[in-house]
């Protein structure tokens, strides 16, 4: 112990200066924090009673019993800050129905969509609904699926099959 100094006095890994360079960093960062306060209030007030259209209920599924006309629900909601108002409902193809639901959502709400699906020798396995409205990503499609008799397949090889028969 000579009392003698070895090495570098010590130094914080950031030493403060004074002047120019940390005043220009304030200032610059102050105009970017209200460059942001400002876009985020410009959005606010763009997307003031904004409706948003949100379907629940998706696909909509039909089962099928023979010739008869079975009904479907799609239920959608309305997420957005302003009135959703349904402009109007395009099926496709035409075995596919349904009334137009009511025309004005307020925010917050739901309402159900009924749809109607008439079986025919012909009918398709899937449709689509079209759903128009005021909202921002509007036209929004809906598949529409019909779903078979769990026995179609069985019975429909059963009347056609050699193997499958009852008779001895």
């Amino acid at each position: 112990m000579s009392g003698a100094t070895c090495g570098k006095p010590l130094v914080g890994p950031f030493p403060l200066k004074q002047g120019w360079p940390w005043a220009r960093i304030a200032i610059f960062g102050g105009a970017a924090l209200g460059v942001l306060a400002l876009g985020a209030a410009a959005i606010w007030l763009f997307t003031a009673d904004e409706p948003r259209l949100v379907i629940v209920s998706e696909p909509v599924v039909f089962s099928q019993g023979g010739s008869e006309e079975t009904i479907g629900t799609l239920r959608i909601r309305n997420d957005g800050s302003g009135d959703l108002n349904i402009a109007g409902i395009d099926l496709s193809p035409a075995s596919f129905t349904a009334p137009l639901p009511t025309s004005r959502i307020p925010p917050g709400e739901s309402t159900d969509v009924t749809i109607h699906y008439a079986a025919g020798p012909a009918s398709p396995g899937e449709g689509t609904l079209t759903l128009r409205s005021n909202d921002s990503n509007s036209p929004r499609k809906v598949l529409l699926m019909v779903s078979r008799d769990p026995w179609w397949v069985y019975d429909r090889l059963e009347s056609t099959s050699t193997i499958l028969s009852k008779k001895p």
